[in-house]
């Protein structure tokens, strides 16, 4: 089965990506809903935003360093998706 990802700013498809504005989306929404003490018989939990930041933080620092590494591989020429020369060539 595969699994839809989106894609980044350079058209390839992105698991750090995706799971960044997963992330996003969570705090957020969760940031939204916990205006109101209950919902739908639902207690919510206050809003903490140290513990939205220990669960966003390390993904947002996943995806921003994936970018980093993938912007110094192109500059020094290589690339993730080509296989480095053989020794024959």
């Amino acid at each position: 089965m595969k699994v839809p990802l989106l894609k980044q700013s350079d058209g390839r498809r992105s698991a750090s990506f995706t799971m960044m504005v997963i992330a996003f989306i969570v705090v957020t929404l969760w940031l939204a809903v916990s205006i109101v003490e209950e919902a739908w018989g639902l207690q919510i939990r206050e809003f903490s935003g140290a513990e939205a930041m220990s669960y966003f933080t390390p993904i947002a620092t996943l995806y921003f360093s994936r970018r980093w590494a993938d912007s110094k591989a192109a500059v020094s020429g290589s690339t993730h998706s080509t296989p480095p020369p053989s020794p024959e060539e």
